[in-house]
């Protein structure tokens, strides 16, 4: 699970960093900004943590498919996504190891956090 949780999450902070360039909105702007700059060192902590227990893992190769900016909504929802797989791969795979579910735990944090920064103006 570790290796899917990375690739998505990865492809996500691609995602948003795109559609930060492409809102019109300076709150859209700032709250994107913000969770992409949280999160990315964040994903390097819990990969080494993981690492630590499970050794090196290795993440599909696949292409990254950016969507362009269509509405906020499609951002919450991206996000909202995200979160539930962060907290199904904390109560699942990540289950009893304290330090990557601190991890997660601050992962989803930052969803929570980026889902009401967007509704400001």
């Amino acid at each position: 699970m570790v290796e899917q949780y990375t690739r998505t999450t990865l492809e996500l902070l691609n995602q948003v960093r795109y559609w930060h360039w492409q809102t019109r909105s300076f709150a859209q702007h700032e709250a994107l900004c913000k969770w992409y700059t949280n999160v990315a060192p964040l994903v390097d902590e819990l990969v080494e943590a993981w690492m630590g227990y499970d050794g090196r893992i290795s993440v599909d190769q696949g292409g990254v498919q950016l969507v362009d900016y269509d509405s906020v909504e499609q951002i919450e929802d991206a996000i909202k996504e995200h979160r539930t797989m962060t907290k199904s791969f904390k109560d699942g795979s990540a289950k009893g190891l304290g330090d990557v579910q601190d991890i997660l735990d601050d992962i989803m944090k930052q969803d929570s956090t980026l889902l009401y920064l967007l509704t400001l103006n």
